[in-house]
């Protein structure tokens, strides 16, 4: 295999520009599709179509109601619900959520429908209507039909009477979904910031099936956002310590930046959802980058040392190199590729991504870095150890 990866090392220093133009386009054309990437609101794609418990939901729904949905978790400050302060808060705050986008329903203790006999007459009712007229004797019956009721303990009280929520079903449109979800969790953050100034002794949490949704997004876009700059940060002041060149870790770093943009574009026209496992792509495919690249340019470097040519230097850097790094980033791909069997989409999705992400960098670490380096003027130098 050894001569025929010096073959390949003299074809690609002997034809520089072909490589370095051929390798362009086609990065240019891939990273077009990073255009077509979309990201998905809905905890759906953590399960395959045909999973047995996701089928089962799907029938509960249709059969009932869809229980997508926002709750407020109510935590006053002196530990007790069953105020007047506390109760007229909670009052307040159901009124507002139904005012959320797709709303469709709202529980709280407040508005639970409490049932009472009275003779002959079955009288149903607001469990609690104007709170602050309410006698202490009044409130410690409402408190004790509360935590006594199963559909309001653990649900919407809890057993000590120190927690409560507001519970807003929402049927969110099956049709862009993830700009549905940001519409609701924008104003639900607003109710919150309203209610905690107008009642500061109620502290507010939120959760629910949208908020786990917009987390998983949320997720997502802050790791493409900031881990990934910041690793590349961390990666450029690594490599110059290591080779102590900056001709050497700007070919690196363009290989890196090449090999994700064409990885993510590449995954744009295959029409894959962007998840929160999908974010940690980058980062796996900057790392094997970054290994092809330093292997082929510290061999490098220490052959213009040695005093040959910039040619020479690098034809013998890819005939050396060559094979380790197929067999490296072969079993790297093939790895990754098992990740198929996972019974979680995500994860096979990524899988792929990373597979195809890891030959590119390779082959533009084999092909353009090479054709680059010999171009360029300046000498690729290592630190003599």
């Amino acid at each position: 295999m050894n001569t025929y990866s010096y073959r390949f090392g003299k074809w690609v220093v002997n034809n520089p520009w072909l490589v370095i133009i051929f390798t362009l386009v086609f990065v240019a054309a891939s990273a077009v599709g990073i255009k077509q990437l979309t990201m998905s609101g809905d905890y759906r794609i953590f399960f395959k179509d045909d999973n047995p418990q996701l089928q089962a939901f799907d029938s509960l729904q249709k059969t009932y109601s869809k229980s997508d949905n926002v709750l407020f978790v109510l935590e006053p400050k002196d530990g007790h619900v069953f105020t007047k302060e506390t109760l007229a808060a909670v009052i307040d705050l159901t009124n507002q959520a139904w005012k959320l986008p797709f709303s469709s329903r709202v529980d709280s203790v407040t508005n639970y429908q409490y049932s009472s006999a009275d003779g002959d007459n079955l009288n149903v009712r607001d469990l609690v209507k104007d709170p602050q007229n309410l006698t202490a004797a009044e409130l410690a019956e409402i408190q004790n039909i509360a935590v006594h009721d199963p559909l309001l303990v653990k649900r919407i009280i809890s057993p000590s009477g120190h927690v409560t929520g507001v519970n807003v079903t929402v049927q969110l449109p099956d049709k862009d979904k993830v700009k549905s979800i940001r519409q609701v969790v924008v104003q639900v953050e607003e109710m919150k910031k309203r209610f905690e100034a107008a009642h500061p002794d109620v502290k507010v949490h939120l959760t629910g099936v949208v908020m786990m949704n917009s987390a998983f997004m949320e997720a997502t876009r802050g790791d493409m956002r900031h881990l990934v700059p910041i690793m590349m940060g961390v990666v450029v002041i690594v490599l110059f310590l290591m080779l102590r060149s900056y001709t050497a870790v700007a070919l690196i770093m363009l290989s890196i930046g090449l090999s994700i943009a064409a990885t993510m574009g590449l995954s744009g026209w295959a029409g894959v959802v962007l998840s929160a496992p999908l974010a940690t792509a980058p980062l796996t495919v900057m790392i094997m980058a970054i290994a092809d690249g330093v292997h082929v340019l510290s061999h490098y470097g220490h052959g213009i040392n040695e005093g040959k040519t910039r040619k020479e230097a690098m034809i013998e850097s890819i005939g050396s190199n060559f094979p380790a790094m197929v067999l490296t980033n072969g079993l790297s791909a093939i790895g990754y590729l098992a990740m198929n069997f996972s019974e979680v989409p995500p994860f096979a999705t990524l899988g792929n991504v990373v597979a195809v992400g890891i030959t590119i960098g390779f082959l533009i670490s084999v092909i353009l870095i090479p054709a680059v380096a010999v171009l360029l003027p300046t000498k690729v130098r290592t630190r003599d150890d």
